[in-house]
């Protein structure tokens, strides 16, 4: 396994308990770029003090724009693996490690899928992508890209699909991908950043009505 062929990308917002449990055992995978969106601790202070590289957002600017910023750091850098992993403690590093060994074996793109999801609004998504595109998690966290795939997609608009835009486009494409099953650990500090209840339902809801009018190049 190379680490400097691969970047996990780490968005973060206000995720330094969590983030001194992780980091070390991911820069012992790859290089890490946190993307810290807005945060008031000290967040992008730990990260790079742990060996992490850092962009900062002067203010938050939601989970899918700070995907987009990892991935442009990643593509301008010449990276030949991005890997998405979240900044709360529940990817176990044992998994990240799966991912990156399936990129490097030759998969376009892999989901690391949950086996249990807690909100409906997941459960509805889920359905819908099953259904459309043959795939069970879109909307897990832990997923990883060969950058060279990305080429003829139109633009990534991480935000707009709760950062499943990306996927989906790849998959219309025709690209090949590689799933597995894994337990998510528990959050350790803090709550959610996509946040609960019928707020975070309605969002997922909404993503699937949008997905529904929308052409990916």
């Amino acid at each position: 396994m190379d680490q400097y062929r691969t970047l996990i990308i780490v968005p973060a917002l206000n995720e330094a308990e969590n983030l001194s449990n992780t980091i070390g055992e991911l820069l012992s995978i790859a290089r890490v770029l946190v993307v810290d969106d807005g945060s008031f601790d000290n967040t992008a202070l730990l990260a790079y003090d742990n060996g992490a590289d850092v962009i900062q957002h002067i203010k938050n600017m939601g989970y899918g724009e700070a995907l987009e910023t990892g991935f442009i750091y990643a593509i301008q850098r010449g990276f030949q693996f991005v890997v998405t992993c979240d900044a709360d403690g529940q990817h176990p590093p044992t998994v990240v490690r799966q991912v990156v060994d399936l990129l490097e074996c030759g998969a376009d793109v892999v989901i690391a899928e949950r086996t249990s999801m807690a909100r409906f609004g997941e459960y509805c998504f889920s359905v819908y992508a099953r259904l459309r595109y043959g795939v069970h998690d879109p909307l897990s966290g832990l997923k990883g890209y060969l950058i060279s795939a990305l080429r003829g997609v139109d633009r990534l608009d991480m935000e707009s699909s709760i950062g499943t835009g990306l996927l989906f486009s790849m998959l219309k494409r025709g690209k090949k991908v590689s799933t597995f099953k894994f337990n998510v650990l528990p959050r350790t500090y803090g709550s959610p950043r996509f946040g609960s209840g019928l707020k975070a339902n309605y969002k997922l809801l909404i993503a699937i009505f949008r997905d529904l009018s929308k052409k990916y190049k």
